[in-house]
């Protein structure tokens, strides 16, 4: 194999999304140069990222002609990535299609792979005859179920449009040489749509990096919540309920709240202590999973849900809802709690463990090691390796 005959496109989303998605993709470049490949991330760019790509009527709005698509390579995080415009792109349909510019950039690469969160993002691939893999974490209708539900312009158009988003869904799945899905959950939504089978892949935990630090105990109690507090689907306000309910049953208990998210809107002051943490730096997210009673998902859906994951290979408890994604690899009872979706049985689980520091550590000792053994870059890196070299060869 020669140096031109290595480069594979990471076709994704617009990895200023950030997200779990960006997680996916950007483990698949590492593991990419890894094995001597030279990976790039395709994909749409996002109007308020790259509004001089696109022929739009926003851009004429603000006296800017432009009258054909445009594309533009750049890099993020040290990642080799390549945005590309679309016309028109207020209608998402538009935002899928394989214009003049798709068609010449993936032209250029000798190997595909869609990362995606639901996987109409792929349809350049399918509109330009590609081979390629498809690994997704939820399917339209699974990941808009929250937002679709709202009286808005902007909900109306997205409604408009749903029908041609759902065709280019399934034609990517039907197209796609193998599908894999990040949890369990995620596969039997994705095999419904595509008609065919969807292995299991999940995202691997660097368990080297995550891990249980020295045993300690934090001065009180502490309760976590880590992820997009302005997502309507991760919940935040059972959140704060639940830390609301557990001071009503246990008002001698004095505990703290953190929240790890770029935005927070609070309605009101909470009557407990809560933190608020805006960034975390890894190492600083490594230390809070270190020193917590327990991690809350209060999620209605997660694909997977990779801020679990990584808590629990720091031998820290999870507690959480039946949202998807947890349940391909917690345990009920045995490394974490699955509760009902109320403040109430989130608080009864809060209080049992803050109370009980022995059933804590079993918990959070039985937590790393169902990560390590199943769910860790040592088991996992080789595989996706082997996948990545097969694309090449298009040995599916």
């Amino acid at each position: 194999m020669n140096r031109s005959e290595r480069r594979i496109a990471i076709v994704t989303q617009d990895p200023a999304n950030y997200g779990g998605v960006l997680r996916l993709a950007e483990y698949i470049y590492r593991r990419s140069e890894v094995i001597g490949l030279e990976p790039e991330f395709v994909h749409y760019g996002r109007f308020d990222e790259h509004a001089e790509l696109h022929a739009s009527l926003a851009n004429l709005f603000r006296g800017e002609i432009n009258v054909t698509t445009s594309r533009k390579s750049y890099s993020f995080r040290g990642m080799q990535s390549l945005a590309i415009g679309a016309s028109f792109p207020e209608w998402e349909p538009n935002r899928l299609r394989a214009n003049r510019e798709w068609r010449k950039a993936l032209a250029e690469f000798d190997a595909y792979v869609l990362v995606a969160g639901s996987a109409q993002t792929g349809l350049p691939m399918v509109q330009c005859g590609k081979n390629f893999v498809a690994w997704a974490s939820s399917t339209v209708r699974h990941d808009r179920r929250s937002r679709l539900g709202k009286s808005n312009l902007v909900n109306w158009i997205e409604r408009l449009g749903l029908a041609s988003v759902l065709r280019a869904e399934q034609r990517v799945l039907q197209g796609a040489s193998r599908i894999l899905a990040v949890s369990e959950d995620a596969a039997s939504h994705l095999s419904a749509i595509a008609g065919k089978p969807v292995e299991v892949w999940p995202y691997p935990v660097d368990t080297s990096t995550f891990q249980p630090g020295p045993q300690q105990t934090n001065a009180l109690p502490r309760f976590l919540f880590v992820g997009r507090a302005n997502d309507p689907r991760k919940r935040i306000e059972l959140f704060l309920e639940a830390c609301e309910e557990l001071q009503r049953i246990a008002p001698n208990l004095p505990f703290e709240a953190t929240i790890v998210s770029v935005a927070l809107d609070m309605k009101k002051n909470p009557g407990f202590t809560l933190q608020h943490v805006m960034r975390a730096t890894e190492a600083e997210l490594i230390e809070l999973y270190r020193t917590s009673t327990a991690l809350l998902v209060t999620s209605e859906q997660e694909g997977l849900c990779i801020a679990a994951m990584e808590a629990m290979a720091c031998g820290l408890p999870v507690i959480s809802t039946h949202c998807g994604g947890p349940e391909t690899f917690m345990e009920d009872n045995q490394n974490g709690f699955f509760v009902e979706a109320t403040p109430q049985a989130f608080a009864r689980r809060m209080s049992d463990l803050a109370s009980n520091e022995p059933l804590q550590h079993q918990l959070g000792h039985a937590a790393r090691e169902r990560i390590e053994t199943d769910f860790s870059e040592r088991v996992w890196n080789p595989k996706f390796e082997y996948l990545l070299r097969s694309l090449l060869l298009s040995g599916f």
